[in-house]
């Protein structure tokens, strides 16, 4: 090694291409961090682009075509070298292992043209930088055999194809030829250049059981690994099998013992590459092949002694120096030695740069000039050198040849001694700067180890990528690398497209500008605004993937020291940013799921509402057709206006047409409501026989109006079925319809069957039959058979296409029977399941018309409702409610005769049961009352609502008005009836019921809600009957305003619609209930006291007496401020004087007048807990007209003074006792 000074490269030219906005860059290609000698050789091309002022990109794969699962995932990032980024590449050789010599030209050939230099092979065509492997291999071997007197020697192969690898195994072959000693191939093993290669050969060997006294890998890794496994099985090395090897590698120093090889010089094979691919672009020619020479390092594992140990034996030097620049030149070439010109790499240079100086401080030293100087100046050199290769065993071998020269020259015993003692000293301080360097680096290593565990933990949950990023430049902070490029592919199927700039790290801090965000051609790497000629860079290219999956890449600045540090760092950003794809894909999926759920129910709720729309738009003139009809054939039964015959049928026709649109109004909307998921069955107990009872008549009337003849057979003891009692009897009605439609002549037949766990329903007709084609077909939505069609028959087709919804929503099935002949007819049919068989606890129903059910979801001994009920000598069950227990079938099996229900079963289940209620004819007039109570709070609020469907008829329009206490011969002329409508003739004509059926009630109307509202404010009205869908405020806000007002709080209201409730309407007359229930606007005594009034108004609760207390109550709760008599209050029910009392005290404890005092009292002490008026303006405000007997009175009921209390002083005990 003749020379080893460094030829600076000349500023080289711009390659043909090359953009003007960059420095020259030179791309290395490595098999990254996995291979011990790539950090060697990317460190001889960073100082090599670093000492030529070029720049470097590092691009870190796996070795081509790798069979090791996901490892080749990281070859994509060969795939992003472009050669219009890059002017020049450095190529090492392993890259190939897995490549015949065809796949590797081939991979080489897309970097063309620019010039590409290899390391550790050299191909034709392309310049490269190798090593002697043949010579360094043999050397090792023949140091075994010549030194060792080993001959007995195995051999573990390289990689098969590998160049390098067969030049060691020749080499192996021709040593063994030239001593003589026979090749035994069981003593060949097929390694791989891994650890795991020496580790299987050596267990080859010893399974094969063939002596062997040495062991020599090709290289250094499976020499190791081999080392191992033969020490596992008791083997010493190299007392028993010497071992050796081949590279050079920093783990074969430190093993134990410490493994003999020949370096390969990887630093300095890259360094020379670089300088020959700039020599290249230079247009400069370089020699197609370059080989450096290599040489066997002697450690212990062959059975050498530790060099260290033999250079400190002093050998004296004979040779005496006289001149002290001699001296210098001769130590000088006994430390380095000569320098070989082919190496022109400066790998000792910090020390020779210092070693003139401390050689001169040393010789001083030995001379006695001075002393202690040579030591500092020692301990700071050695600070210095700390970090180069070898550097405490090259010091150690320094200070030996020193020690040596030193002896020798010195013949004084004194001056040895200072010289013997001096290098004990300086032994020392390599040992101790040996022992803390590594203590350092192991320290360092931690440090690293646990931050980037700590980065792995953080990456582990993060969700977006915005906290990716947050996560990398903390961890960019914590290991010290100073700039840091992320980018995503655009599209991932798409390597060659673009790539989207994700975050941008320079100079220790986050980057934030207008790029973020942009995509560029992922080949490309960075913008161009990044790389600057004005500024030198050295970067690595991470891949980012996961399994098979790229995701995009990160580029770091970082020294070749880093490698592993960047590699595991790109692993964790990779597993993050798919985890973080998965997680916000799935949130993207969620987020469109819900986007999805949303406008399915926006389409629901627009169906709904269509529906509902509609029904209102259709229903409402037909309601009003169908009722002026009915009014007048009505008002011509009773003898009030007669009609003419021939008006009176045209009249009845008209209304029987009307009642078919209707029906097929009802159909239309059934299948949309159907079709929208809003079809509701009301399920209960039934008795089909029941059911069929109300249908019968109809169907003889519609079979007799065409002449035909009408048979029914329904046993009395049909079992029960658990169904909707007005579905079922619609899905009759509509076969029996269409069964007299198809009829011209014959009989319609209506029968039932009992099967095997069902029931069977069926109705025959001698019609014209149905073709077996279309037996399937006529359940479809607006089917027409092209032979009815033919015939004149026409029609919507939906009757029986709701029937069979209707049926498959029980569970049932339906069907027909028929042979298609003409006049042979056909069967229509349908089956239910059976729930049970009649027995005693299914009798028939038991009126309970004296009774009381409290339904609650409170669970106690007591409740108050009901003992106040009990109490006041009503007959009152309790029933708990649940979702377990079937608690409606008793109440509509057996009616009582009213409903008080608590808030939780009102919000939740009152309208369903109002429903069922209202649809049953032995349940239509029962009264239900809403009401809730907090005891702790004193508070409560009751709540009295009904509703009707449009048209109204005047049944059922008579029935409400009894429940309300509204009776034709007994309604008072002051009772006021408020009817609120938009549609003017539905106004009208609900005018003209109510004025024929309570023609002593006053009715006013409104045409919308602010106009109910104004008219109530003027006077209260004692029953309001309010259509939900108006313009300007519908009736929901009106119900709401009215229960705002304690004015108009208790006036009982009557919904009417011509629509179909939809899911949103009902849960808005939920929420109705329910927000005027919260308010506890009422004491439990209030409370407990207009349920009772509302009780009372029943016929069947409340006796004669207790209906004449309501009464005068109601009075004297509107008109407490007037002045009142108690002959006045007995002239209104026409009773004496006497007699009232009697009642009242009989009722309530309390005479009439004391009943009318204490409820002004009440009002009273609101107004002055609201200190806004006088004693003397409260008093004449709740009816008093003189104040100092209000005072008297206020005293004696309430225990203070009106102006006591009104100053906040609290009244002894205080009960009105008011039952209001």
């Amino acid at each position: 090694m003749a020379n080893r000074t460094i030829t600076q490269a000349k500023s080289p030219v711009r390659p043909p291409g090359q953009s003007k906005n960059r420095a020259l860059t030179i791309a290395l290609l490595t098999t990254g961090a996995i291979d011990p000698n790539n950090q060697a050789i990317w460190a001889g091309v960073e100082a090599a682009a670093r000492d030529s002022g070029v720049n470097l990109i590092c691009y870190p794969g796996r070795l081509l075509r790798s069979p090791v699962e996901f490892e080749s995932q990281r070859n994509v990032i060969y795939r992003m070298v472009d050669p219009q980024t890059v002017d020049g590449f450095v190529v090492m050789g392993g890259l190939n292992a897995w490549l015949n010599l065809d796949e590797t030209y081939a991979f080489l050939r897309k970097f063309h043209p620019r010039p590409i230099v290899t390391t550790g092979i050299v191909l034709e065509g392309f310049p490269g930088v190798t090593v002697d492997n043949y010579h360094g291999m043999y050397e090792v071997i023949d140091h075994l055999i010549t030194v060792h007197n080993r001959r007995q020697i195995a051999f573990i192969r390289g990689q098969a194809g590998h160049q390098e690898a067969m030049d060691r195994y020749q080499a192996y072959l021709d040593v063994l030829t030239a001593h003589d000693i026979p090749v035994d191939p069981r003593l060949v093993y097929q390694g791989n250049f891994k650890e795991s290669g020496g580790v299987q050969g050596a267990k080859a060997f010893l399974a094969r059981q063939v002596p062997f006294d040495s062991l020599v890998a090709a290289s250094d890794n499976m020499a190791i690994g081999a080392m191992k496994t033969l020490q596992a099985h008791g083997l010493r090395i190299p007392a028993d099998v010497a071992i050796a090897g081949l590279n050079g590698e920093e783990q074969g120093a430190v093993i134990n013992p410490p493994l003999t090889t020949a370096p390969l010089h990887f630093f300095e094979q890259a360094y020379q590459a670089t300088l020959m691919t700039l020599a290249l672009l230079d247009g400069k020619p370089v020699p197609a092949k370059v080989v450096l020479p290599t040489s066997i390092v002697v450690r212990q594992s062959c059975g050498c002694a530790d060099p260290l140990v033999t250079h400190a034996e002093a050998v004296p030097h004979t040779e005496k120096l006289d001149s002290f620049t001699t001296e210098i030149r001769m130590l000088d070439k006994l430390v380095f030695g000569d320098m070989d010109s082919q190496l022109q790499i400066p790998m000792d240079e910090p020390v020779r740069r210092i070693f003139p100086k401390l050689l001169r401080a040393f010789l001083n030293e030995c001379r006695g000039t001075v002393e202690g100087e040579f030591l500092r100046f020692f301990g700071e050199t050695i600070q210095q050198t700390a970090l180069t290769n070898d550097a405490f065993p090259r010091w150690h071998d320094i200070i030996s040849i020193l020690r040596q020269f030193a002896i020798s020259q010195l013949t004084d015993t004194v001056s040895r001694l200072r010289i013997e003692n001096l290098v004990q000293q300086v032994r020392i301080v390599i040992g101790e700067s040996a022992r803390r360097q590594n203590a350092y680096l192991v320290l360092q290593a931690d440090e690293k180890l646990h931050i980037l565990s700590e980065i792995s933990q953080s990456l582990s949950v993060i969700a977006t990528i915005a906290e990716l990023t947050d996560v990398l430049e903390r961890s960019l902070l914590l290991l010290n690398i100073p700039t840091c490029y992320l980018f995503m592919y655009e599209d991932p199927a798409n390597l060659d497209g673009r790539a989207r700039f994700i975050y941008a790290y320079e100079n220790h801090r986050r980057l934030f500008f207008d790029l973020h965000g942009e995509t560029i051609p992922a080949k490309q790497l960075l913008p161009a605004d990044l790389l600057t000629p004005a500024h030198r860079h050295s970067l690595v290219v991470e891949p980012l993937f996961f399994r098979d999956d790229p995701l995009g890449y990160i580029i770091f600045q970082a020294d070749p020291q880093e490698e592993a540090i960047c590699e595991i760092l790109g692993g964790q950003i990779s597993a993050s940013l798919k985890r973080t794809l998965l997680t916000e894909g799935n949130i993207r999926l969620f987020d469109e799921a819900v986007k999805a759920r949303k406008a399915a129910e926006e389409a629901d709720k627009m169906k709904s509402r269509f529906l509902s729309t509609v029904s209102h738009e259709l229903r409402t003139p037909l309601s009003l057709i169908v009722g002026t009809i009915e009014m007048q054939l009505r008002e011509d039964a009773d003898g009030d206006i007669p009609l003419p015959d021939r008006y009176r049928q045209d009249l009845v026709n008209i209304r029987s047409g009307a009642q078919h649109l209707n029906r097929l109004i009802s159909d239309v909307l059934d299948l949309a409501s159907s079709q929208a998921g809003q079809l509701r069955l009301y399920r209960q107990r039934l008795r089909m026989a029941d059911v069929l009872a109300d249908v019968i008549p109809l169907g003889e009337a519609m079979a007799r109006e065409k002449g035909l003849a009408w048979h029914a057979d329904i046993p009395k003891d049909l079992p029960l079925i658990w169904g909707d009692h007005t579905r079922l009897q619609q899905v009759a009605l509509n076969l029996i319809s269409n069964a007299v439609k198809f009829t011209q002549s014959g009989t319609i037949s209506l029968w039932a069957e009992i099967g095997k766990n069902q029931l069977l329903i069926a109705i025959s007709d001698t019609g014209m039959g149905i073709p077996a084609a279309d037996q399937t077909d006529i359940f479809d939505e607006f089917y027409q058979s092209e032979r009815t069609t033919d015939r004149g028959f026409t029609g919507m087709g939906l009757g029986l296409a709701i029937s069979r919804r209707l049926i498959e929503t029980h569970g049932g099935q339906i069907g027909v029977l028929s042979s298609g002949s003409d006049s042979a007819g056909s069967t229509v049919y349908f089956s239910l399941p059976i729930l049970a068989w009649p027995d005693e606890k299914t009798g028939p129903s038991v009126e309970r018309p004296k009774t009381v059910v409290v339904l609650t979801e409170q669970v106690g001994e007591s409740h108050p409702v009901y003992d106040h009920l009990a109490a006041r000598g009503y007959q009152v069950e309790l029933v708990h409610v649940d979702d377990s227990a079937n608690w409606l079938a008793p109440i509509v099996l057996s009616p009582p005769g009213a409903l008080v229900l608590d808030q939780e079963p009102a919000g939740e289940r009152g309208w369903e049961l109002m429903r069922i209620l209202r649809e049953n004819l032995p349940t239509q007039d029962i009264p239900i009352v809403f009401y809730t109570l907090s005891e702790a709070l004193d508070q409560g609020a009751i709540l009295e609502l009904d509703y009707l469907i449009k048209p109204l008829s005047a049944p059922a329009l008579a029935r409400t008005l009894s429940r309300q206490g509204i009776m034709a011969d007994e309604c008072a002329d002051e009772r006021r009836i408020l009817v609120v409508d938009d549609d003017p003739g539905i106004l009208d004509l609900h005018t003209r019921l109510l004025n024929k059926l309570a023609p002593r009630c006053h009715v006013v109307q409104a045409r919308n809600g602010r106009e109910a509202l104004a008219i109530m404010a003027e006077r209260r009205p004692d029953l309001v009957l309010l259509d939900l869908m108006m313009p300007i405020m519908d009736g929901f806000d009106v119900l709401r305003a009215m229960r705002e007002q304690e004015s108009t709080r208790s006036v009982p209201v009557i919904v009417l619609t011509a629509q179909l409730l939809t899911a949103q309407d009902m849960n808005r007359l939920r929420q109705g209930v329910a927000t005027v229930l919260t308010k506890g606007l009422l004491t439990k005594t209030e409370m407990l006291g207009q349920i009772e009034d509302v009780l009372g108004r029943n016929k069947h609760l409340a006796t004669e007496m207790q209906q004449v207390v309501r009464r005068i109550m109601a009075y004297i709760h509107e008109h407490f401020a007037q002045s009142i008599s108690r002959s006045e209050l007995a002239a209104r029910v026409g009773l004496s004087d006497r007699y009232l009392t009697q009642c009242f005290r009989q009722e309530t404890g309390l005479t009439p007048i004391k009943y009318l005092n204490r409820y002004r009292l009440r009002q009273a002490r609101t107004l002055l807990e609201q200190g806004e008026m006088t004693i003397t303006d409260v008093a004449l405000a709740v009816g008093f007209s003189d104040s100092s007997y209000f005072a008297r009175v206020f005293r004696d009921e309430v225990g203070i003074s009106p102006r006591d209390y009104q100053r906040g002083e609290v009244p002894p005990d205080f009960d009105l006792n008011t039952p209001n």
